[in-house]
């Protein structure tokens, strides 16, 4: 499977995949399995996408900084349950 890459302004870049997602920059891989995310928020404004937060147990990412949040959104929502929506 093809992953998807969504690119930061700050040098970060967001990678969704089969196992889970990924935020990378110059100093720091983090990966987050699917099976620890507990929730995703998100917020709409005036009929467009302005905010995208994940949870798990421990901490919550926000992913609102990164841009093209639609396609974030459409990646996320090919790998986590529709309860985990919130």
């Amino acid at each position: 499977m093809i992953d998807s890459e969504i690119k930061m302004i700050k040098n970060q870049i967001l990678t969704i995949n089969e196992d889970g997602l990924s935020i990378n920059n110059i100093d720091l891989n983090l990966m987050v399995p699917w099976d620890k995310i507990d929730t995703i928020k998100i917020k709409n404004r005036k009929n467009r996408l302005k905010e995208i937060k994940i949870f798990t147990n421990l901490r919550g990412f926000d992913l609102s900084h990164f841009e093209n949040l639609e396609s974030i959104n459409m990646e996320l929502k090919k790998y986590l349950d529709d309860s985990k929506w919130k």
